[in-house]
């Protein structure tokens, strides 16, 4: 067993997936990852392609993916994704204006969420799209949410599917409704990029639960602005039948994150409770709330209790997006104990934007994960249960695991002193925990 101490630099050559040089054919920046592991094995990965070289709502963007036949060592070329006639089909056109976006879903597509169901090969993919800036979106003229699915792992994909009406009509209000949004309404929203979770427990019409976050900004009172990170609140979705239609967990009317939320990740817990962690919108760390089932099949139940702020052992990490993920493992220091779990979060280890790297947190028994509070204790010290990635500036990562165990790790980093590169690592659990533990 190869044995790492806490908080090193793990040393791999940088395979660079999606290249950003600033130069000739490189000079279009890319951003925010996204991976999955197919359920013959492959990876999946894809990033946005920023003509206009911001977010959302300021012109052209694509989503390109690659895919890796052998652990990430090697990566096709990147390119949209296309349909079986191979027309590309997450192509943005830059059409439109602010006030037109409504018109014009197909200007641009962004910030993509995905999923490979583990039965088959099947795979959706969510994205923000349209010509609407966040803070400048309202509900008649809203972010819009874009769909596509695959049937054979990533080769070929649908047409693009506009499913902005279904998903903001979750949190319509309306007069006498108890389960109204705050406000009545979401005046913009966009779903948390990375990865879709799909549940190792829940399973319904034949497929298993899988579940989404977003961040919908409302607007509480008319005095407010729409520019206070304040009303962001954050809900987690899921759908028991691989995303054709969605549902709010829980109510409504009490999101999870109520105020304060911003780019949120989720995940399920050992006994099959969900998490969600979520960038703060107004503070450093991020914030936790759990959602225990009382009829899991029902998907019935409550977030239990108040989210808590984690500052993953007083580092304080940057406000920028990170994937958490809760995996079983061996625990080398006990191997007898059958019921050993670890959370791996991945953030910056700076309140700057550099540094990308995992931190980690034994779940050996329930109270370690009883609630919210306890799921933010005991992630170590700055230099303790920490794998450092990189040195280099870097922002939002995302992983997966692998199918022989490993962790594919995808993040935005400045390899050639441009921002960003979208860079692939393949790490092992003991390469993260110093040896501690081992995948199960």
């Amino acid at each position: 067993m190869m044995l790492i101490a806490a908080g090193s630099l793990y040393a791999q050559k940088y395979n660079v997936v999606f290249r950003y040089t600033g130069n000739g054919a490189d000079s279009v920046v890319y951003r925010i990852p996204a991976i999955a592991t197919l359920n013959d094995g492959r990876l999946l990965a894809i990033a946005d392609y920023r003509h206009c070289g911001s977010d959302i709502g300021y012109g052209r963007i694509d989503l390109h993916q690659s895919i890796s036949a052998d652990g990430g060592k090697t990566w096709s070329q990147p390119a949209p994704l296309t349909d079986i006639s191979g027309m590309p089909v997450s192509q943005g056109t830059g059409k439109g204006t602010t006030e037109s976006s409504m018109l014009h879903p197909d200007c641009g597509y962004g910030d993509a969420a995905i999923a490979a169901d583990r039965d088959s090969e099947r795979v959706i993919l969510l994205a923000v799209c349209g010509r609407t800036p966040f803070f400048r979106a309202h509900r008649n003229n809203p972010n819009q949410i874009a769909r596509w699915r695959s049937n054979d792992g990533g080769r070929t994909w649908t047409g693009r599917d506009t499913i902005t009406s279904e998903i903001y009509g979750l949190f319509d209000g309306r007069c006498g409704d108890s389960l109204k949004a705050p406000g009545g309404c979401v005046d913009a929203l966009f779903f948390g990029s990375g990865r879709i979770m799909q549940s190792r427990h829940v399973k319904t019409e034949g497929t298993y639960r899988i579940y989404a976050a977003l961040s919908g900004r409302h607007i509480a009172h008319e005095s407010d602005t729409d520019s206070i990170g304040t009303y962001i609140a954050n809900w987690v979705l899921y759908s028991d039948d691989f995303g054709e239609k969605w549902h709010v967990l829980g109510r409504t009317d009490i999101p999870p994150v109520a105020i304060g939320g911003d780019e949120p990740k989720v995940e399920e817990l050992p006994d099959g409770s969900v998490l969600l962690s979520a960038r703060s919108s107004n503070s450093y760390g991020r914030r936790f709330n759990i959602f225990r089932y009382s009829n899991a099949a029902k998907a019935e139940g409550e977030w239990i209790g108040l989210p808590v702020m984690c500052d993953f052992g007083g580092i304080n990490p940057n406000p920028c997006n990170g994937e958490i993920l809760i995996l079983p493992v061996i625990d080398n220091h006990d191997p007898g104990n059958t019921d050993a779990w670890i959370a791996l979060q991945s953030i910056t280890l700076s309140n700057k934007r550099e540094n990308v790297g995992i931190k980690w947190k034994p779940l050996l028994c329930h109270s370690d994960y009883a609630d919210a509070k306890a799921m933010a204790q005991n992630w170590g010290e700055i230099q303790s249960q920490t794998l450092k990635i990189t040195t280099k500036p870097s922002a939002y990562s995302t992983m997966a695991q692998t199918s022989d165990g490993h962790i594919a790790f995808l993040f935005e980093e400045s390899t050639y002193g441009k921002d960003y590169s979208i860079v692939f690592k393949d790490l092992t659990l003991e390469e993260i925990t110093g040896g501690r533990f081992s995948a199960r």
